[in-house]
């Protein structure tokens, strides 16, 4: 469930921590995520599917108690190393030889938004960016989405050069 909540909402480490259940607002599907980074808070959307596990996490626990009882950053290092291990994406880094932490799942996030089509300043605003620029270093662009899109966009490529 760590896993999930960090690759379907962007959310930095500091803020999946201090994450409560008060701050998820199930009708909307979205979470309030306060100014960790910074003074703004900001939401952030979550799928159906996430909320309806939360809530199953969740038990009997009152809405001030933490979304997961996780005390340091250490901890959830090692949280998402054994579940990427055990769900064998640990693997899939190690092949490509990329390192795999928390923020990893916020590269990830960012990538699959602007590749499926979703706007960067919208994507922006989503991971609590102030400016476009900064979601730039998140969205990666493979070179086969690169290809296309110029095959689609410019003008000599869609008419085959003629011309």
């Amino acid at each position: 469930l760590v896993l999930r909540v960090l690759y379907g909402t962007a959310l930095r480490e500091a803020e999946l921590l201090a994450l409560r259940y008060a701050d998820l607002e199930v009708g909307e599907r979205r979470l309030f995520v306060r100014g960790v980074k910074g003074p703004r808070d900001r939401y952030t959307l979550i799928d159906l599917e996430t909320v309806r596990l939360l809530q199953e996490w969740r038990g009997s626990k009152g809405l001030g108690a933490p979304i997961f009882d996780i005390k340091s950053h250490m901890t959830l290092d090692n949280i998402v190393k054994r579940m990427a291990i055990k769900t064998g994406i640990w693997e899939k880094y190690k092949a490509a030889r990329r390192s795999l932490s928390p923020h990893t799942f916020r590269h990830a996030y960012a990538s699959h938004c602007y590749q499926q089509g979703m706007d960067l300043n919208r994507l922006g605003r989503l991971m609590g960016h102030s400016f476009v620029q900064n979601t730039l270093t998140y969205a990666h662009c493979p070179p086969e989405m690169q290809q296309q899109s110029y095959e689609r966009s410019h003008p000599l490529a869609r008419s085959g050069g003629a011309g």
